[in-house]
């Protein structure tokens, strides 16, 4: 599959995404495997009272669920979830969330990358492209977490966490699933768009920073990079 193609489909995972009209804020944490994504959002939520999101969970039905069905699930799985989103953001100030559709298309990309499977990529972005287009709701704040994939894996090793994905323990699939990240950053759907590097921050300071961007006002102004995504004056919104 040419590169060209994966990359014309990747520049379209912005139409998957609507705004909302709702009175809250809604905060997505992507970005790499042990940069600390889920452990803020815990504390966040415990520090100010945002209502949280978790990530999706397929092992919950890992037995019924086949490797190669994995990407569908999570796109069904993320599609049912968008009126609680809405509801969330309806009666709450602030709404963060672990992940969205865009961890699909990056967890297929480093995939790909390792298997050489071009084609399995495009698959992916495609289904994602034909079965969430104008339905899944936009963040007003996504946050992008990078971590040095040694230290990631690292952490997720002295956590214990995924043992059931020998992938994620592989240093060169986690520099693939961030390279996903640096590469496509203006193909994705939100506001504001916040780089966070957690190398260096102890899970209090990464804590202190999700919180200190949620609350802020202008959260383009905390982080490394920032990258403005404004709303059109001919976009749709997706209610509330």
């Amino acid at each position: 599959m040419a590169l060209s193609i994966c990359t014309r489909l990747t520049g379209r995972l912005g139409s998957c995404f609507v705004p909302h009209r709702c009175a809250g804020r809604l905060v997505v944490l992507e970005g790499a495997p042990g940069a600390g994504k889920t452990t803020a959002i815990h504390r966040v939520s415990a520090m100010f009272g945002a209502i949280m999101v978790p990530q999706l969970d397929h092992t919950v039905e890992q037995e019924t669920i086949r490797q190669e069905d994995l990407q569908e699930w999570y796109v069904l799985a993320e599609l049912k979830r968008q009126d609680s989103i809405r509801a969330k953001l309806a009666k709450s100030s602030a709404v963060v969330q672990d992940r969205n559709i865009i961890s699909t298309a990056a967890f297929a990309y480093a995939s790909a990358k390792r298997h050489g499977e071009g084609r399995h990529f495009a698959s992916v972005l495609t289904m994602i492209l034909r079965d969430t287009s104008g339905l899944l709701v936009r963040p007003d704040v996504l946050v992008l977490m990078t971590v040095d994939p040694a230290v990631g894996l690292l952490r997720r090793r002295e956590s214990g966490d995924d043992p059931r994905l020998e992938m994620w323990r592989d240093a060169s699939f986690l520099k693939d699933h961030a390279a996903f990240y640096a590469r496509f950053v203006h193909a994705l759907a939100a506001d504001v768009i916040v780089t966070v590097d957690t190398t260096a921050l102890t899970p209090d300071d990464t804590a202190l920073t999700i919180a200190r961007i949620v609350r802020s006002p202008n959260p383009g102004e905390i982080g490394e990079t920032a990258h403005s995504r404004p709303i059109g004056p001919d976009d749709n919104y997706g209610g509330c």
